[in-house]
């Protein structure tokens, strides 16, 4: 395991997916550091290859998003791939905030998700940013709480539509163990709590 910077907690070692095997097809300097990170996580390489299942189109979306990460300015952003964490929804609510930082979604945002019953129930969206573009984009006010952050206008934006969403292997450990104990707020009563504080903000 290595420790990154801006971390508090270890990033687990990337394994060997189908993800690897094509990001070995791309030169390794032109790879951005959060792509190959998601390209080794098995808990997203399953959904997403599961979505995109031609080879093509996952190496499409690991060039465009390194190009992205990297700042170059060739990039299609319908092949660039954006996160959030958020609680899952059966209807649609608002998501507006993503971040092309997997590694921030994925073992980050403890101040904004700290531990407790949101970030246990919390899911990980995948969506492509040409899609997050069609809704508009705040560009005042917006006021970014992470690095990487865009902010959209996606005030309904159904999670059934996502490009693909899952929920990471250790999580769904750690929320089995939580729901065991008395007391234990379920996914519905903790969106209702959140939405109710976010409604007062």
């Amino acid at each position: 395991m290595e420790q990154i910077p801006g971390f508090k907690g270890l990033i687990d070692q990337p394994k060997i997916t189908i993800l690897t095997e094509v990001m070995r097809e791309i030169p390794d300097n032109k790879l951005g550091f959060d792509v190959k990170k998601f390209c080794g996580d098995p808990d997203f390489v399953e959904p997403f290859i599961q979505a995109v299942p031609d080879r093509e189109k996952q190496k499409k979306y690991l060039i465009n998003s390194s190009k992205y990460e990297n700042e170059e300015q060739d990039f299609d952003p319908n092949y660039v791939l954006f996160f959030r964490r958020t609680l899952p929804s059966k209807t649609p609510k608002p998501e507006e905030r993503w971040t092309y930082l997997y590694t921030t979604v994925r073992h980050g945002l403890r101040r904004e998700i700290p531990e407790g019953p949101h970030r246990l129930h919390s899911i990980i969206l995948c969506e492509s940013l040409g899609k997050l573009l069609i809704y508009g984009e705040k560009t005042e006010d917006s006021n970014p709480f992470t690095d990487g952050e865009r902010v959209f206008e996606c005030r309904k934006y159904d999670q059934e539509e996502s490009l693909c969403k899952f929920k990471p292997t250790r999580e769904k450990k750690e929320l089995a163990e939580y729901l065991k104990k008395e007391g234990a707020l379920s996914e519905e009563e903790t969106l209702a709590k959140v939405t109710e504080h976010k409604s007062k903000i």
